[in-house]
């Protein structure tokens, strides 16, 4: 049997010069931001144009317990207030 050797063989790395990096060609960058960017980016837009309505419906749907809710906390909280100043 014979045994296997190794063979070493040497790139040497030149650090004197600079080296080229390969740039993404413009179309698969165009075709990546139109394939998963551009919907995410328009689903996010959507939701985000929608949200005024959605926190004008919550306030409108719930106003009297919102208003009993402050009223307790406003009646927990003034008596605090107005002992710790004297």
């Amino acid at each position: 049997m014979e045994s296997m050797q190794p063979t070493e063989t040497q790139n040497p790395i030149r650090t004197d010069l600079p080296g080229s990096l390969s740039k993404p060609s413009s179309s698969s960058t165009e075709q990546i931001w139109s394939e998963y960017v551009e919907p995410v980016w328009g689903s996010v837009m959507s939701y985000l144009a929608n949200v005024p309505d959605y926190i004008g419906s919550f306030f409108s749907g719930y106003k009297k317990p919102l208003i009993v809710l402050v009223a307790i906390l406003g009646s927990m909280i003034f008596p605090s207030l107005l002992l710790s100043y004297n």
